[in-house]
């Protein structure tokens, strides 16, 4: 069983400590916690024991970037994204080979894929109310 990565972005912040409450019972790990993003981590016991530093250093770029998109979707309303697949993709094509570097495009697409599959779902889902 891999790690699983849930991002929650444009919370306000009612809802964001509802959410942080939850996770803590829960026992997630925060991976970013600010203004009205949070993206967290449960991690399966194996990967607790292994404890990679190489696949921790690669999780730090993500989260970089993920912030740095975070910007460019911040008026979309409440998006509620599980990067689970995508984020342990990337991992595992970095264990893989490791002449990619984690800022290549075809690594950063797949999550920049995710959050915009996301919202135009959210934008669907909108539309369809209407009628």
């Amino acid at each position: 069983m891999e790690n699983k990565y849930l991002l929650l972005i444009n919370l306000e912040k009612q809802t964001k400590k509802v959410y942080e409450e939850k996770f803590k019972k829960e026992n997630y790990n925060f991976l970013l916690n600010e203004d009205n993003i949070i993206l967290v981590k449960k991690e399966n016991k194996e990967d607790i024991k292994n404890n990679n530093q190489y696949e921790k250093n690669n999780e730090e770029i993500i989260i970089k970037y993920i912030k740095s998109i975070f910007r460019k979707f911040s008026n979309y309303g409440l998006l509620y994204i599980d990067l689970t697949n995508e984020i342990n993709n990337i991992l595992n094509d970095l264990k893989q080979n490791e002449k990619i570097r984690v800022a290549d495009q075809r690594i950063t697409w797949r999550i920049r894929q995710a959050i915009t599959k996301v919202i135009l779902d959210k934008k669907e889902d909108n539309i369809s109310n209407i009628f």
